[in-house]
């Protein structure tokens, strides 16, 4: 799917309050207090992990987006490669943490690359 809702509004970035929110991109449960960017007057929400794909395509279309600073650790926060690393929630129980291996539970809050898939 697209990542913008159907009228091109500015995503409002925010938490899901509930668990009963799902990306309208790919369709994923996100739990309470996940990172979402959403547009109400559309009915529309994004996850962190869609943004992080999008933003990591050279040359894609980002959307507008009213940040309210949680999208990113603290600047010195980066992959091996000097990316800042973005917030998502693992979308299955496949995902591990590349710096201690622990393997992630589906939903569990992560940051990374998608850049360089870190």
């Amino acid at each position: 799917g697209r990542f913008a809702c159907k009228g091109d509004h500015a995503l409002e970035e925010g938490r899901a309050d509930t668990g009963a929110f799902a990306c309208d991109v790919c369709s994923a449960r996100l739990p309470a207090s996940a990172l979402i960017y959403s547009c109400r007057a559309c009915d529309f929400d994004g996850c962190g992990l869609c943004l992080a794909r999008l933003q990591a395509q050279e040359g894609a279309a980002v959307p507008n987006l009213v940040l309210n600073g949680s999208e990113t650790l603290s600047p010195s926060a980066a992959c091996p490669a000097s990316h800042p690393l973005r917030e998502f929630c693992a979308p299955s129980g496949e995902w591990a943490c590349d710096e201690c291996r622990l393997q992630q539970a589906n939903g569990s809050f992560m940051y990374g690359c998608r850049t360089c898939n870190w």
